[in-house]
């Protein structure tokens, strides 16, 4: 391809929020939301500091059940400045049968490569992040980098501090030892429509695949081919904001503070990426090497003087798992209270859920503590949640069965009286778990740890974070989380 073609622009496209950060993510599964709720910790923590910060516009492409859980989640958390736009990924994962890898990740982020599609001339430029990051500086930071595009580039992405084998050489004389990471990248889609991608990187594929049909690290093998064929539509953004966890890098090569002595033109890390195989969800760390608490520190400047990565990684992750995620509603936000209907209207079109008096009216005698009371059955709620926390079988929430669901709210400090009423009943659980943010976390190590509950799959722990108003709503959302279930 001419390098003039990689200048020309997109006529169709159509800013859909002028003014915003876009940030898009692929979010599939019950465990990346868990990932993803430190992510916007860290994002709000490090952005939101100034009334006139810009607003944050996400775009996640989800299955079905995974926008059902960040739709609970993003609702009821009601943060100012924040958008949300929602992709369905079932039809892009049935277009990526072509990649090859033994990549974990492969599945998820090999749709990275139909960006320009899923997004479909409606954003100009965009953040394509992955939801195991965490931010250390304002992400405003990282967005004017694409000020400094020049007329051909629209692909941006930081060094890989871990060898790629893959022989580039083959694919254009140079040879490639590290080349670049494909976790966190910026894309100005100005200058790229689906087609005018496809005619750049797939000659680039099909010249690769008969070098190696099997990409080690699948899209990002791709996408440095593609770098290496075509050098002219790529941007180096500084390693700072792509510090690497994998336990196959090497961290110098990335110069910081962290790894260097502090001098005038060493910086700071600005973004961590927890690459690696094993992400130590659990592990949990808030004090340095004399127990100072962490959390006392100002402005993220904590970190240990002599710590691996990884050490001062979970130091930071913990860190943002204990802030109060309702200390992020600065101001009461002009949108409605989180209505638990609107959910279950998506999930379930053809349902209803059941009032009070419908239940009354049945005659059952399980339902005649309903009967006689005058309270307003109310389906909003100020408190932010998460629902499908923890789930083994989470594509369930999406599904009609038969049977019965016990629905259940519980206290964080009743976990005993869980796993007694999880020894009597077999059948599904839906619990509802009114926790602190920090307690939360605990929750996962908790429930790894009991004998009774790790082996069962049809118990789904739902989070609804402890709030100063008054908790009359936890009984009611408990029994709605899941009453499609039963």
């Amino acid at each position: 391809m001419s390098v003039d073609k990689f200048a020309q622009i997109d006529d169709r496209m159509h800013d859909v929020d002028p003014g915003a950060i876009h940030i898009m993510q692929m979010v599939l599964g019950s465990k990346s939301p868990r990932f993803q709720m430190t992510f916007l910790k860290s994002l709000f923590t490090t952005h939101f500091q100034e009334e006139s910060a810009k607003p944050i516009h996400l775009h996640l492409l989800t299955d079905k059940a995974t926008q059902f859980i960040l739709d609970g989640i993003i609702q009821s958390w009601r943060v100012d400045k924040l958008r949300t736009t929602f992709y369905a990924a079932e039809p892009i994962q049935s277009k990526i049968t072509w990649m090859l890898s033994h990549h974990s990740a492969t599945k998820v982020a090999t749709m990275k490569m139909y960006l320009p599609e899923i997004l479909n001339s409606t954003v100009p430029k965009v953040l394509l992040l992955d939801t195991d990051t965490v931010f250390l500086d304002d992400v405003v930071k990282l967005w004017d980098h694409f000020e400094n595009f020049d007329k051909y580039q629209f692909l941006g992405m930081a060094l890989e501090q871990a060898p790629m084998y893959f022989n580039f050489k083959k694919i254009r004389g140079r040879r490639v030892d590290h080349g670049y990471n494909a976790g966190i990248m910026l894309w100005d889609l100005r200058k790229l429509t689906q087609q005018k991608w496809e005619s750049i990187w797939k000659p680039t594929f099909h010249r690769a695949f008969k070098i190696s049909p099997y990409f080690g690290a699948a899209e990002q093998t791709l996408l440095n081919a593609v770098i290496v064929d075509n050098p002219a539509i790529f941007y180096p953004i500084p390693c700072t904001w792509n510090v690497q966890m994998f336990e196959l890098g090497t961290p110098k090569l990335c110069k910081s503070t962290w790894n260097s002595p502090a001098g005038k033109d060493i910086p700071q890390p600005q973004l961590l990426h927890a690459d690696k195989w094993n992400k130590l969800e659990h592990e949990f760390k808030l004090s340095g090497p004399n127990g100072e608490s962490m959390y006392l520190i100002k402005y993220l400047k904590f970190v240990l003087s002599d710590a691996d990565i990884t050490t001062r990684y979970i130091n930071i992750r913990s860190l943002f798992h204990m802030r109060n995620g309702y200390e992020f509603r600065k101001k009461l936000p002009s949108m409605k209270a989180f209505d638990i209907r609107n959910v279950m209207a998506k999930l379930h079109p053809g349902g209803r859920v059941l009032t009070p008096n419908t239940l009354c009216r049945t005659k059952l005698s399980e339902f005649e503590v309903w009967c006689g009371i005058n309270d307003e059955f109310s389906f909003t709620i100020e408190h932010r949640i998460h629902p499908l926390y923890i789930s083994g079988e989470y594509k369930k929430i999406t599904q009609d069965e038969s049977g019965v669901t016990l629905a259940i709210g519980a206290g964080f400090a009743q976990f005993s009286k869980i796993e007694e009423i999880a020894k009597q009943w077999n059948g599904p659980i839906s619990l509802a778990i009114e926790a602190t943010d920090l307690e939360a976390h605990k929750l996962l190590s908790k429930v790894e740890n009991s004998h009774i509950l790790r082996r069962r799959k049809n118990i789904f722990y739902h989070i609804v974070f402890q709030h100063p108003v008054s908790t009359s709503h936890l009984y009611i959302l408990c029994n709605l989380l899941k009453i499609d279930l039963k």
